[in-house]
């Protein structure tokens, strides 16, 4: 069955195929998040596309073939999902890049544009999926991008990435 269909293509599994993840992210350029049902049942933290391009985070079910839950992660410019990972609550984690002055924040550290390029985003979800538990800018006058995030033994949650700033928080 197709799982999630962006604006072209699809990622699909077929059956007795185990998907290794269950947590999604990435970008797309479509208004039109696919719903299971005319009266979806999935929770969106960010119902509404934001612009040119936005980050994604999805979960799927154990046995991968059903979303639990998608969401959009952007404001009004380009913005990706590089990295994803959950913690054992349920919550995931998401972290990227954006372009974007007007980003989701919630709760954040750093809730306006750091300047320059880009600014990297940590954004963790709710087990849910329909709230920002917090969703923060990170990023100085230069370009900031985090590619990867894991969780450390104690549950505190550690990037990775790149900066171009010499001013970074």
């Amino acid at each position: 069955p197709t799982i999630w269909r962006p604006k072209s293509g699809s990622f699909s599994l077929t059956a007795g195929e185990a998907w290794p993840m269950r947590e999604l992210t990435g970008f797309t350029r479509t208004i039109n998040y696919e719903r299971r049902s005319a009266r979806d049942e999935m929770n969106f933290a960010q119902p509404v596309f934001g612009g040119v391009q936005d980050g994604y985070l999805a979960k799927l079910a154990p046995a991968g073939n059903v979303i639990t839950y998608g969401t959009y992660l952007g404001g009004n410019q380009d913005d990706v999902a590089y990295g994803v990972v959950a913690d054992s609550s349920g919550s995931a984690y998401a972290v990227g890049s954006t372009k974007s002055l007007n980003f989701p924040t919630a709760a954040a550290r750093q809730g306006s544009f750091g300047g320059g390029v880009s600014d990297a985003f940590v954004t963790k979800v709710s087990p849910s999926g329909g709230a920002f538990v917090y969703s923060t800018y990170h990023g100085g006058s230069g370009a900031e991008l985090v590619y990867i995030c894991a969780l450390d033994s104690g549950g505190a949650l550690v990037i990775g990435g790149y900066t171009g700033s010499v001013n970074l928080p």
